[in-house]
């Protein structure tokens, strides 16, 4: 098993991670690493168009990504739900295509998964969060199931246990409430 520590270094140095979840497992990356950011892409067979979500371990680290303030975001990123919830918010002029899809929104989630949380601790920010899985393909709920969709192109595989939520998290639009994914 490989430690939450040397997932946080390939990060901070440009590399791709695999990691439980709340409810399967993630692909990361250092969110404002370009090449890392293409690589899970690619990995995942995605369009960069759909773009990429976001998740952190406090309200704090989306200052960086959101047009709002992060003691405006607190009260929906902090409910409490039978679910995890991600958010498509208002993203900052300057957060980058790869993430954005090119909308002028981002997809963020306050993370509630020791590991995910202490990832995000360790680069003291958000960071990408995908399912580990090729797109069209169900998302890998074991690090057995992430070693044999993704036998190569993952610098570190943090093998631990998801959360136990059934399904991946709801997504809402900030602004309206409309679910987009449910």
């Amino acid at each position: 098993m490989q430690s939450i520590e040397a997932a946080v270094a390939a990060m901070q140095a440009g590399g791709v991670v695999a990691y439980p979840t709340e409810s399967v497992f993630g692909l990361g990356c250092d969110p404002w690493c370009e090449t890392a950011a293409q690589r899970i892409l690619t990995l995942k067979g995605r369009p960069a168009e759909m773009g990429l979500i976001l998740i952190g371990s406090s309200v704090e680290h989306f200052a960086r990504v959101s047009a709002i303030a992060p003691a405006e975001l607190t009260p929906k990123l902090t409910e409490k739900g039978s679910r995890p919830t991600s958010w498509a918010i208002p993203a900052a002029a300057d957060l980058p295509a790869w993430i954005t899809g090119g909308r002028d929104t981002v997809v963020v989630r306050l993370v509630q998964h020791p590991v995910a949380e202490a990832l995000c601790r360790g680069i003291d920010g958000p960071i990408v969060s995908t399912s580990a899985n090729r797109t069209g393909v169900a998302p890998a709920r074991t690090a057995d199931e992430v070693r044999c969709a993704f036998s190569e192109g993952l610098d570190v595989l943090v093998d631990a246990p998801t959360g136990g939520v059934s399904a991946p998290s709801i997504i809402r639009d900030w602004r309206t409430g409309e679910w987009l994914r449910q």
